[in-house]
């Protein structure tokens, strides 16, 4: 039986090359595990929307359950898993904030926000080559 999930996982597993289909069993995979295993913390958005930016790189590969899991485990691999979730969790907050006053082109702290969002896309691309 799939619970219904918050409008927060849908938004969470709506990302780029990620079909509709898609998402929507990776959507009732991670219902039926935060119902399932009740004593584990359940999936979290961040989480949810990791599993789907792996779903959506490797659609031949892996399946939502893998890609849920795979998620979960990096979540808690020591420290730099909690601080991927951060990360994620955190674009998630702005990208949701993309529809209020301080968001907008002519806003003053506009610019600043961009040059603080440039600079985190610079830092991650280091992290990336150094990842190889």
């Amino acid at each position: 039986m799939m619970t219904t999930l918050p409008d927060d996982y849908v938004k969470a597993v709506a990302v780029a090359g990620l079909s509709s289909e898609q998402q929507a069993r990776l959507l009732a995979h991670v219902a039926s595990r935060n119902v399932a295993l009740p004593a584990l913390p359940p999936v979290s958005p961040a989480v949810a929307r990791s599993a789907a930016a792996l779903l959506a790189a490797d659609p031949d590969r892996l399946s939502g359950p893998t890609a849920v899991a795979q998620a979960e485990a990096l979540s808690r691999s020591g420290q730099i898993g909690p601080a991927l979730v951060q990360i994620q969790a955190g674009v998630m907050a702005i990208r949701e904030l993309s529809d209020v006053p301080e968001m907008a082109a002519t806003a003053p702290h506009t610019p600043a926000l961009r040059r603080i969002l440039w600079h985190l896309i610079g830092e991650a691309s280091e992290l990336l080559a150094q990842l190889g």
